[in-house]
């Protein structure tokens, strides 16, 4: 996606071609006159403490705070489908952005013409590109990107990790925790502002309203965008109104139990983050389904997923891989109603044993949606598996020939044998042959490192069977049983000593 910034958009707006635009589209008399009258003859000055600079004409540019600025500059603009015609483009007044799905470096070349067109287009109609503020970031899980540089004007712009958009902080996995990190902290310094200089205020409807203008509204702004499913995340977010909570409750008198804020929030009238969140996309889910939400591609998407994600017996929704160019505590008991839980259970895995091709594994680089790519990590499960059977059994080789080379049992020295019988210093001899094991010694050391190395693997593998997908659950046990069969037949002891999974 490549994000696009204009040079002062609004006031580089030529009044003659706006008005012929006007006229193309369909505007009559006496309304285009209006526009007309609206726009022309117009002139700005500054005045401070009673001094006033001189009167300046504006010859061009739409009025800015008014009303009719955005829609005046959208119809300006309308043409912008003749200029790409193949590339996808979003747009929010003068805020536009150009994406496509990258698969080739021909893609890329593709997504630089529709860029060089978008760009003349723009200079017929005296408008200009801030290639410094342009940007292009790839949203996409692949460990491999197509690092292209793309140019405006002959000026490479930007390429980044990470760009706020409208307000919400994107990432290139689309991950929306520095989202969320980010409007905690401007949430608490505006609830510190907020604690602080109304610490007089007796009213509860006084505290409820300013809370809810000027602190919550940061926490819900386009949540349904990136609604949090890690309880983590979630908690995070009520800390900040329960920090609210907390001072209410001191400046009301408000008795409640130690870090249950259940009566300050009947008291106030408020509710969860939680709930209020699940309500808002519940909100958002019936304006899409009655029309009243203009998104007919998104509906088809989400019918896409809720149909996938019955096939699948409840699991993960299937995330087809692709790329993209783009230029205190945890809730306490009190805290997280039955509402809560569900909404999150809701986006939980469902831990039951399943098949299929689309999962992730460990890490977020490790994604599969092919049968070819569940094959390799098949193999690669199975391999890791097998590995730590083999490492098991050598560990336990290492430890009984460390400790069992000399089998000690006493030995009776004949009383009318002296010190210095030969039998004497020939037991003495083999005895001091063998040193002692010490922490330091090298045995223990690389015992302690394939200690560090089996622990690994066995937790890794344990991860990997709870994905339930019975695929991967094969590969484990099938790579533990060709180890088993492959190293067991040399086990020494009945009780394992190097077992992590008992």
């Amino acid at each position: 996606m490549v994000y696009t910034d204009f040079v002062k958009a609004f006031d580089r707006v030529d009044h003659a071609i706006l008005i012929d635009i006007l006229y193309k589209s369909g505007f009559g008399e006496p309304i285009l006159s209006w526009f007309k009258s609206y726009l022309s003859d117009r002139v700005q000055w500054v005045k401070v403490l009673g001094s006033k600079s001189a009167v300046v004409p504006v010859p061009s540019g739409v009025p800015q705070g008014g009303h009719l600025s955005p829609l005046l500059f959208s119809l300006f603009i309308n043409g912008i489908t003749k200029a790409v015609p193949k590339c996808r483009f979003l747009m929010f007044a003068d805020d536009l952005k150009l994406f496509q799905k990258i698969e080739s470096e021909a893609d890329c070349l593709a997504l630089q013409n529709e860029l060089d067109s978008i760009s003349l287009w723009f200079s017929t109609l005296g408008l200009q590109f801030n290639t410094n503020k342009c940007k292009a970031m790839s949203f996409t899980r692949r460990r491999l990107v197509f690092d292209y540089s793309y140019t405006i004007n002959g000026s490479v712009i930007d390429r980044v990790a990470s760009n706020s958009d409208l307000g919400v902080l994107f990432t290139a996995n689309l991950n929306f925790r520095p989202h969320i990190d980010s409007i905690c902290c401007r949430a608490l310094k505006s609830l510190g502002f907020v604690m602080r200089t109304m610490n007089e205020f007796k009213l509860s409807g006084s505290l409820k309203t300013v809370y809810c203008s000027l602190v919550r509204s940061m926490l819900e702004y386009a949540s349904v965008l990136w609604d949090p499913f890690v309880v983590t995340d979630s908690c995070h977010l009520e800390r900040v109104q329960r920090r609210f909570l907390s001072s209410a409750a001191y400046m009301l008198k408000i008795v409640h139990p130690p870090h249950d804020y259940t009566p300050v929030l009947r008291a106030l009238g408020l509710t969860s983050l939680a709930d209020r969140r699940v309500k808002a996309n519940l909100a958002f889910l019936k304006k899409l389904i009655d029309g009243s939400l203009n998104a007919p591609s998104l509906l088809v998407q989400s019918f896409n997923m809720s149909h996938d994600h019955h096939n699948h017996n409840h699991h993960a929704p299937e995330n087809p891989e692709l790329t993209t160019e783009s230029g205190d505590a945890c809730c306490s008991g009190s805290e997280a109603p039955a509402s809560s839980g569900h909404h999150m259970m809701h986006h939980m895995m469902s831990m039951s044993f399943h098949f299929g091709t689309n999962e992730t594994v460990l890490f977020d680089w490790w994604t599969f949606s092919t049968t070819s790519g569940l094959v390799y990590s098949m193999i690669g499960i199975f391999l890791m598996a097998t590995l730590y059977e083999g490492l098991k059994y050598f560990r336990e080789y290492l430890f009984w020939k460390s400790y069992n080379a000399i089998q000690y049992r006493s030995v009776q020295i004949p009383l009318e044998k002296g010190p210095n019988d030969p039998v004497s210093q020939m037991v003495g001899k083999v005895l001091l042959k063998q040193p002692l094991p010490t922490m330091f010694s090298i045995t223990h050391l690389l015992q302690t490192f394939l200690h560090i190395i089996q622990i690994s693997i066995s937790y890794l593998l344990m991860l990997i069977f709870m994905t339930y997908n019975i695929w991967l659950c094969l590969a484990v046990l099938f790579g533990a049983t060709l180890g088993y069969f492959l190293f067991g037949w040399k086990k020494s002891v009945v009780v394992d000593v190097t077992e992590h999974c008992h």
